[in-house]
């Protein structure tokens, strides 16, 4: 069903799969049977498996069921993953002897959310907790957003030899991150939502490579992210299985782990993408070059286009980080030369600011046909994207046809997707892209409701939160032409947003036409690089 199959045989250790329904997000059940039919979708050698019931409901209950699971799963390689919480009267008499109990049981690994659960993870009561995970040698998931990395800083320092592997670490991260494995040789970070681009190559480079544990996300999270974001990887095979795998391995080196045989695939699939496939992809919303919040490794033009190269991406739209944080025209400027140094690959959107003469840089898209698109941030910006000051763009969009592509966000007071119903009201003829689709499953919905009532309005991919099944109810509502595959790099890793749409359960002409062809006719005003296969 897709242009490009995702790995089939890949032969790694999923380490972090859920079980069971998660409440904000679009998944199925998540019970042993979906579990292994994703364990057989991409190859995997096992999992480890917790459960969301001991994350939003009873830990000790899903506790239960993730050996359950592990048990019925033991031929696939599956191992059990469970949660602990501090010492209530009530609840539980003392975690320690629970490590103990789980350890004698085969358990493998724990988990603590301290964050949802209300306790701290300095509490003194937690040390003989620590130590017995120590002293059966039993690693400790911890997702970032519940812990923080202090708190795992004061965790390796205080239990030095405990061994913890940080989950859902996002794209904003490695400032924090990488000193933190300097420091600690017992801190691990897992693949789940480890977004930032170019994050495993940097972080290989770097001496951390043995660091990296290979996990999905399944019940969290769309998995072909992660797969895809490994599996086209810029590291030779022998690392990349060295992360999905052997990684994972010596975690436990104390125990033969019983992983479903199966030969790996020695070439994966995306070694040589642009010579074996005629899909054209437009990624139709991208940056360019630093950005001061966050460190992001490599964010150069060539790099991209390497990244591009890789996975058989024909042609990138992209703004300058310059242009949509601090000034338009030097950033502008910035993406004409980067559009200059790849003209056959890359394609710039000009960043219209509403409070730095938008009428100037207005002037300079007429003019410069190396703008094919217009780029608004109004969150950035801090002004409303019904605001008088961007009239003119609307006009000028309405009146040649070319493409704005806008930041939206549910709930932003500056560019909320229902704030796009008046625009198109206004603007009929404006061809409007959606940016992220309003980034959470909510401002999906929003941003479905508003694209019905407007032909003109777009929907773009891109975004920490979108998951297979989201996009799925974007192709239902609007229809395949009017949504347009966008990654947000190099803010996020370009490779995560294309699993997503590689894995989607759709035929290959709605993934061709999400993949390029949308992007290639609503740019028919200044048409893009390329044939357009």
């Amino acid at each position: 069903m897709t242009p490009w199959p995702l790995p089939e045989r890949t032969g790694w250790f999923d380490a972090h799969v859920r079980s069971g329904r998660h409440p904000e997000r679009p998944f199925g059940r998540g019970d042993a049977a979906a579990i292994r039919d994703h364990l057989t979708r991409f190859g995997f050698a096992g999992a480890l498996v917790g459960s969301n019931l001991s994350w939003l409901h009873d830990p000790l209950t899903g506790n239960a069921e993730a050996s359950a699971i592990a048990a019925e799963l033991a031929d696939h390689g599956v191992l059990a993953c469970w949660t602990a919480v501090p010492a209530t009267p009530g609840e539980l008499a003392d975690p320690a002897v629970l490590v103990d109990r789980a350890a004698a049981e085969g358990v493998a690994a724990f988990r603590l959310f301290p964050d949802t659960h209300r306790f701290t993870l300095t509490d003194p009561s937690l040390d003989g907790f620590f130590d017995a995970l120590v002293r059966h040698r039993l690693p400790l998931w911890l997702d970032l957003a519940e812990a923080g990395w202090a708190a795992v800083d004061t965790l390796l320092t205080r239990h030095s030899a405990l061994i913890i592997v940080v989950s859902q670490a996002g794209y904003r991260e490695l400032r924090y991150a990488a000193p933190l494995l300097a420091r600690h040789p017992g801190l691990r970070l897992d693949l789940v939502n480890l977004a930032t681009h170019q994050a495993l190559e940097w972080l290989h480079h770097n001496g951390f490579g043995d660091r990296l544990i290979f996990g999905s996300g399944y019940g969290l999270r769309d998995p072909a992210e992660a797969v895809l974001r490994l599996s086209a990887a810029g590291l030779d095979p022998e690392t990349i299985m060295t992360i999905g795998r052997s990684n994972a391995e010596q975690l436990w080196p104390h125990r033969s782990l019983s992983l479903s045989k199966g030969d790996p695939d020695p070439a994966l699939p995306f070694d040589r993408l642009r010579e074996r496939s005629s899909v054209d992809v437009v990624d139709a919303h991208a940056h360019l070059g630093p950005y001061s919040r966050f460190f992001i490794p490599a964010p150069d033009a060539d790099t991209m286009v390497s990244v591009m190269d890789r996975v058989g991406t024909s042609v990138t739209v992209l703004s300058s980080n310059l242009a949509i944080q601090l000034d338009a025209d030097r950033g502008n400027d910035a993406t004409l030369a980067a559009v200059d140094a790849h003209p056959d690959r890359l394609a710039g959107y000009a960043v219209i600011n509403p409070w730095q003469q938008p009428d100037d840089q207005l002037a300079r898209v007429e003019s410069d046909r190396r703008f094919v698109g217009i780029k608004l941030h109004p969150s950035l910006h801090a002004y409303p994207v019904t605001g008088r000051r961007y009239a003119a763009v609307w006009e000028f969009a309405d009146r040649t046809g070319c493409p704005v592509l806008s930041h939206t966000a549910q709930g932003s007071p500056w560019d909320a997707p229902a704030a796009f119903d008046t625009v198109a009201s206004a603007y009929p003829k404006a061809k409007i892209i959606l940016g992220h689709s309003g980034i959470t499953p909510a401002g999906v919905d929003e941003s479905i409701m508003v694209a019905g009532r407007h032909p003109g309005l777009h929907l773009e991919l891109c975004g920490s939160q979108l998951v297979g099944e989201l996009i799925m109810d974007l192709l239902a509502a609007v229809g395949p032409d009017r949504v347009l595959f966008g990654s947000d790099f190099p803010f996020i890793d370009h490779r995560l947003s294309l699993g997503r749409v590689l894995g989607l359960p759709a035929p290959d002409d709605v993934k061709r036409a999400v993949l390029g062809g949308s992007a290639r006719r609503l740019f028919s005003w200044r048409p893009l690089p390329g044939s357009g296969g």
